[in-house]
């Protein structure tokens, strides 16, 4: 009876007790639950790999850097060859450049030198580390119609020979050697020089290029030795050592008028510096040189670059302020075709050609005669100046053709 009628000292607070605990379990159970379908979330129970992949492939370059970090599975997604080659294929072109500056590094750059103990830290200088200063490596980013000097925090002495996917290669000060390296991911890998040195630096080139065949990135150096006759020896990343194969024919090479160009499957050389008629290209594959002969003789100003996925040709026509743009197709003998004629003004007829957007709506120029930047848009057909950002202690160049990916070359492809 006093058990009906609740008259057991505390028989109340008891039933508080034990409806504050069930609040207390309930509240556990949700958090527990919600965790759990953040976990499975990951793990791609409640969506579809498929559909976290078309969601993760947007997103920029250093939001998938952290994003790695979530989970397993998103790691093993992130970094798989088919990600990167997807984000790679929306990634735009910008310019990459490794400039002296005389500010003192913040607490996390990286030193490419110290990593891979080439060198000793200091402070001060040494009279020996003058000789080679430390280069910061920078990228530029169009903003608003401005360029950014973006900083990507990485010193090396030396300088960048070329690119390719977003890798680039660096040759080392002090002979050192040379570094295959992803400035985003700051995966690096260092090899020696070739095994030739030239008579000057003038008289060698570096090529980069992936090799569909092989399934691996290939380093081509090019060079005239003293009896001037072009030799050719090639590093397939991953290897140990150079291995020397059949350069072009005596006579064909010269000098190097501009970096080489990777395109339609094969690097491409310009071999004199005024009034060359022909290209010097190799295929990556065979590894077999072969001339391809241009639309028109090739002047100061003109340049080859990769162009809607073909090999194009910028030039400067005869008739004053006008460009012509020409495409080639393939190597089995294709013509060039022009694509289009760009007509400037007086005040910009010192553009020199540098580089195109991925989907090849613009194309850079950068303007001898000021320092300064234009922009080539093709469907308004209009050039328009970029004004760059200022920073006390840059250079400003020489800048080549880059994109900010994941790719690695340890990641094999389908072959």
């Amino acid at each position: 009876m006093r058990e009906s009628m609740g008259l057991f000292p505390g028989d109340g607070n008891r039933s508080k007790i034990v409806r504050r605990n069930s609040r207390l379990w309930r509240m556990v159970q949700e958090r527990r639950a919600s965790r759990v379908v953040k976990y499975r979330a990951c793990e791609g129970e409640y969506f579809s790999s498929d559909f976290v992949f078309q969601i993760l492939v947007l997103l920029p370059i250093k939001s998938l850097v952290r994003l790695s970090c979530v989970c397993k599975t998103w790691f093993n997604l992130i970094n798989s060859f088919a990600f990167a080659d997807a984000h790679l294929q929306l990634c735009e072109t910008t310019l990459i450049c490794l400039d002296p500056k005389p500010q003192f590094p913040n607490p996390y750059t990286l030193s490419i030198d110290l990593r891979l103990g080439l060198e000793q830290f200091s402070i001060f200088p040494t009279d020996s580390s003058r000789q080679y200063q430390q280069g910061h490596l920078h990228f530029l980013e169009v903003q608003n119609s401005k360029i950014k000097v973006v900083e990507l925090n990485i010193t090396c002495s030396g300088n960048i020979l070329a690119t390719c996917d977003g890798l680039i290669l660096v040759q080392l000060g002090k002979n050192k050697g040379i570094v295959v390296m992803n400035p985003m991911t700051r995966k690096l890998i260092r090899y020696p020089l070739g095994t030739v040195a030239p008579i000057s630096r003038n008289l060698e080139s570096y090529g980069f290029m992936y090799s569909n065949h092989e399934g691996k990135y290939k380093v081509v150096h090019l060079f005239i030795d003293k009896r001037l006759h072009v030799g050719c020896e090639i590093l397939s990343v991953g290897t140990k050592s150079w291995r020397g194969v059949d350069g072009p024919s005596l006579g064909l090479v010269r000098k190097f008028a501009q970096e080489s160009v990777s395109a339609i499957g094969a690097l491409h050389w310009v071999p004199d510096t005024h009034n060359c008629e022909y290209i010097v290209s190799m295929d990556i594959d065979r590894e077999t040189f072969f001339t391809i002969p241009l639309p028109s003789a090739y002047k100061r100003r003109d340049r080859l670059v990769e162009l809607w996925g073909f090999l194009g040709l910028i030039t400067h026509n005869a008739q004053p302020f006008v460009m012509d743009i020409w495409i080639c197709k393939g190597l089995h003998g294709e013509a060039w075709s022009k694509q289009h004629t760009i007509h400037i003004d007086s005040v910009t007829d010192d553009l020199v050609p540098v580089t195109a957007s991925r989907n090849a709506r613009e194309i850079c120029f950068e303007s001898r005669g000021d320092g300064c930047y234009y922009v080539y848009d093709f469907q308004h057909q209009e050039m328009r100046r970029i004004e760059m950002e200022k920073k006390p202690g840059w250079n400003y160049g020489p800048y080549l053709p880059f994109v900010n990916s994941l790719v690695s070359w340890e990641n094999p492809r389908d072959l």
